[in-house]
């Protein structure tokens, strides 16, 4: 940016024709941006949306992927912003896994429900049943 009667340039981090806009990378662009020469607005990271670039994309990762960058989501974390938590053992009541991009649970055979708690009416032979009749 240049302001002023001689289009001098702006001090750091200041902006727009008269140099009365401000913008800071950290602070204004959250981090994930830069500030744009003319106007001091943000022009956001790959990745990152918002006039403030603190809006995270919607990503299509590879199930166990997500965030910006489809980089690996910690264990157990899930979503496109890996921010979904899920434990086999604890969500999935031990009957099932966690699928990998929404963090979901998919149920084991014999077992249904959000949480894979409910037993499946299986269809078994005289003499035989529960989940694996």
């Amino acid at each position: 940016g240049f302001g002023g009667p001689g289009c001098d340039a702006c001090e750091n981090n200041s902006y727009a024709g008269g140099c009365n806009v401000t913008c800071d990378r950290d602070v204004s662009c959250s981090g994930h941006g830069r500030c744009r020469g003319w106007t001091g607005a943000c022009v956001c990271d790959d990745g990152w949306e918002g006039a403030d670039c603190s809006g995270v994309m919607e990503a299509r990762c590879d199930d166990g992927f997500g965030g910006p960058g489809c980089d690996a989501c910690e264990n157990n974390s899930y979503a496109g912003g890996c921010n979904v938590t899920c434990d086999r053992d604890v969500s999935c009541s031990g009957h099932g896994r966690c699928r990998g991009w929404t963090g979901a649970c998919v149920c084991d055979d014999g077992w249904e429900g959000a949480d894979c708690s409910g037993v499946m009416e299986a269809r078994c032979d005289d003499g035989f049943g529960g989940p694996g009749c």
